[in-house]
Formats: C-alpha cells, sequence, structure tokens
C-alpha cells in the first residue's frame, strides 16, 4: 500500500510539472529520438518512479543549443595564468567586491561565525562566478543540462546525473522546470551551483522558508559558506604559500609536482623534496601539495595548503582556486600569504 501511495505521488509530481511545462500532445522536440534520452528516461522510470511519457514530454521542450556545445570547448581556464588573472583579479572586480562586502556585511560576518569560512572569500567566489550577481546567465538550465547530458559524449555521464538531479531539486523546492536560467553549463544563482550541489550545499540564510540562491544574496552567502565549511576549510589557516624550488631534482619532487594540490606531504618532506617556503606559526605536521603556474617571467611555484584544495572543490581548476584568492586578499586588503583571511578589519 506505502508502495503503491509512493508512485501516485511521484506520477502527481511528474504531471504537476508536465502542466507547469505546458506540454501538447503530440510536440516533437529537439531530442525526440536520441538514445540518450532514452535510456536517461529508463533510468529515471526505474529508480524514480517517473512515468516515461510524461517525462519525455517534459524533455522534448528542451532545446539543442550549439553555443553551449561551442562554449564547453573553450573554457577560460585553458588561458596561461598571466592571461587568465586579470580578467577575474583587476581594480573593478576588488572595488565592486568591497562594496558588496560592505553592502552584506551582516550576512557574511554571520556566515563566517557560523561556517568559519571568511567573508572576503565568499565575496570572490559571489565575485568569480557572477559578478556579484550582475551574470548569473541567460540559458535554461533544461536546455543546458539536455544538451550536454544527450549530445556531448565526453562528459555525457556527469550531465545525465546533473539532470536527473535538477528534476528531483524540481520536486523537492516546488521550482519550475522551464522557468531556471543559468550557465551554458547548467550551473545556477549568484554561486553557480549545479543541481547536485543546490540539493546538497543551498541552505535558507534568510529563513524565509525557501533556498533561493537566485534572488535572496543571503541565501547565495549562506550556502558558499556551507559548501566549503563542508569540505573542511579551516579559519586559523592560511590558504597557499609561495615557494621557491631549490635546483636539485629529485624522484621526490617529481612525485610532489606530480600529486599537485592534494595535501599528501608534509612540510619537512616538501622541503626534503627542495621547494622552500615562510611557513612560521604554522605546525609542522601540516600536510600541503605543490603546485606550477605559468606567470609573466616564467614558472611560479605555490604550496597548496589544505584550505586550497577544498577552494578546488568548488571548481578543480587551479587557476579559479588562484584567482579567487588573489581577489580575496586584495578586497580584504591582506599582502602576506602566510596570514589568514580572517574578518579583522573591514575593506579598505
Amino acid at each position: 500500500m506505502k508502495n503503491a501511495v509512493k508512485r501516485r505521488e511521484r506520477r502527481f509530481f511528474f504531471v504537476l510539472v508536465l502542466l507547469l511545462a505546458g506540454y501538447g500532445a503530440g510536440f516533437c522536440g529537439d531530442f525526440t529520438g536520441n538514445p540518450r534520452m532514452e535510456s536517461f528516461v529508463r533510468m529515471m522510470t526505474d529508480t524514480q518512479g517517473a512515468d516515461p511519457e510524461e517525462l519525455r514530454g517534459i524533455l522534448e521542450q528542451a532545446r539543442k543549443k550549439q553555443s553551449i556545445l561551442r562554449a564547453m570547448e573553450a573554457p577560460a581556464e585553458a588561458k596561461p595564468w598571466w592571461a587568465y588573472k586579470p580578467i577575474l583579479v583587476n581594480a573593478r572586480n576588488v572595488q565592486e567586491g568591497r562594496a558588496f562586502l560592505k553592502r552584506h556585511v551582516r550576512a557574511l560576518k554571520r556566515a563566517e561565525s557560523i561556517y568559519g569560512v571568511p567573508g572576503a572569500l565568499i565575496t570572490a567566489i559571489l565575485g568569480v562566478e557572477t559578478g556579484y550577481g550582475k551574470n548569473m546567465g541567460t540559458f535554461r538550465v533544461l536546455d543546458s543540462l539536455a544538451t550536454l547530458a544527450f549530445d556531448y559524449p565526453r562528459r555525457a555521464d556527469f550531465f545525465a546525473n546533473e539532470l536527473k538531479e535538477f528534476f528531483l531539486m524540481v520536486k523537492d523546492d516546488g521550482l519550475a522546470p522551464l522557468s531556471l536560467k543559468g550557465s551554458y553549463a547548467g550551473a545556477m544563482g549568484y554561486p553557480q551551483f549545479m543541481p547536485s550541489s543546490f540539493r546538497r550545499y543551498a541552505v535558507d540564510f534568510d529563513k524565509d522558508g525557501k533556498k533561493d540562491i537566485w534572488n535572496s544574496v543571503e541565501d547565495a552567502i549562506g550556502s558558499v559558506g556551507h559548501y566549503l565549511a563542508s569540505f573542511g576549510y579551516n579559519p586559523m589557516q592560511p590558504v597557499c604559500l609561495r615557494a621557491v624550488p631549490g635546483p636539485s631534482e629529485s624522484a621526490l619532487k617529481d612525485k610532489v609536482l606530480a600529486n599537485g594540490v592534494e595535501p599528501a606531504f608534509s612540510f619537512f618532506m616538501l622541503k626534503e623534496a627542495g621547494f622552500e617556503f615562510q611557513h612560521d606559526g604554522l605546525d609542522a605536521s601540516t600536510a600541503g601539495g605543490v603546485f606550477s603556474l605559468e606567470g609573466f617571467d616564467g614558472p611560479e611555484y605555490w604550496v597548496a595548503l589544505p584550505n586550497f584544495w577544498v577552494i578546488t572543490k568548488y571548481n578543480k581548476s587551479r587557476l579559479y582556486a588562484m584567482a579567487v584568492l588573489e581577489l580575496a586578499r586584495n578586497i580584504q586588503g591582506i599582502k602576506d600569504w602566510a596570514i589568514p583571511m580572517l574578518s579583522k578589519q573591514d575593506p579598505r
């Protein structure tokens, strides 16, 4: 009996979504007959109790966007660091970031007190992601996710999972599926959360009874803080340290560089591998990794502490994480890389 009730509830949900979508019988969409769409429908039917015809009706209203496929092949992170940095870390973004921090200082300080994530870092992520909310994307999320799940084989599995999470998100939070806008990759709102991240980490920080990362700055701030805290951000540690590599080559040095930002080596091992860096005040048992960036004058080497690894959980690109960190430091006015980004002062 309980299973039958649950099936009826799921069926009602998909009928409701269908009505919201405005589906009409006989409609033929861009993905009609697409084998990946049919596989997705079967998966949703088997695991989520979706009615296959109703779900097809929704998906057939999705539009295939060639502009999305082109954008996926030309990410900004393909640029070298010296060219990527000024795109995001510049006088305008710093000035607007300081204004954002002042304007929302109460919410940012509350997020810092609850989650331990500095307000300047949350601000910088929102600045890098959407220009502090000015550029949240104009693509329908359904179009983005369907295009990439059904016509982008290289990452089809990832986006098919996000499409599943999208339908579950719509169900859980009572959202209209065709009205939601985001980036070409399906990222949404101020913090550009994918549907799976929304379901796990979005919070109702303004306590109005709903999680709204599109219209509520407070919800966006709290959600970013919750996300980084969930991966273990430590407010008592800095994020990374500038390193100077020694002249010697060794198997350990190669191993450290190959490992990248993963905090897998003690400071002692990093120094043994030939990397010199300032770490006064940090526990000698702290683990880190080493990565390099292509600067104006050649390679730059950085010791990535656990907090840097946390930022790469938001976006795996080292360039992205470094840009966020540089912007946050400039917003807060911190010049010393060894100092944690605690909110001890207002932005200058």
